[in-house]
C-alpha cells in the first residue's frame, strides 16, 4: 500500500501527470506503482479505448504506440522509462519516496547483528 498525503487543495488537470498505456503492456503496472508510491497525482489514459490518446502517443513517439508514455505538467515526456529515471523526475518535481516498512525493519535487524547494507 502506498504511503502518501492527500493535497490540501484539489489538483487541477494541468498539474496532473498523464500516463498513457494499455492493459497488454507489462511495463504499465510498474509505472503506476512508482507514481502511487510518490503520491504524484496522475490520470491514466488507455490508448486502446481512447482514440485521442492513441493518436497523441503515436505523435510523440514517431508513429509508434510506445507505452508507458508519461506527460508531465512541465511538458516533459518520458516513454518506456526506467524506474530510476521516473523516480529522479518525480524527485525533481518535489515528490518524496518513503522506504517500505519491510526495508526499514530489515535495516534495523541487520544493524542489530552488526551488518550494514550498502
Amino acid at each position: 500500500m502506498a504511503n502518501f498525503c492527500l493535497p490540501a487543495q484539489p489538483i487541477s488537470d494541468a498539474e496532473k501527470i498523464t500516463l498513457y498505456g494499455h492493459a497488454d503492456c507489462p511495463l504499465v503496472p510498474r509505472v503506476r506503482v512508482v507514481l502511487e508510491q510518490s503520491g504524484a497525482p496522475f490520470e491514466y489514459v488507455d490508448i486502446h479505448s481512447n482514440e485521442a490518446g492513441r493518436l497523441f502517443v503515436r505523435d510523440v513517439n514517431h508513429g509508434h504506440e510506445s507505452v508507458p508514455t508519461l506527460v508531465f505538467p512541465d511538458g516533459a515526456v518520458l516513454t518506456e522509462s526506467s524506474n530510476r529515471t521516473l523516480r529522479n523526475k518525480l524527485t525533481l518535481m518535489g515528490y518524496a519516496f518513503q522506504k517500505p516498512a519491510w526495508v526499514t525493519l530489515l535495516d534495523h535487524l541487520l544493524r542489530q547483528i552488526g551488518i550494514r547494507r550498502a
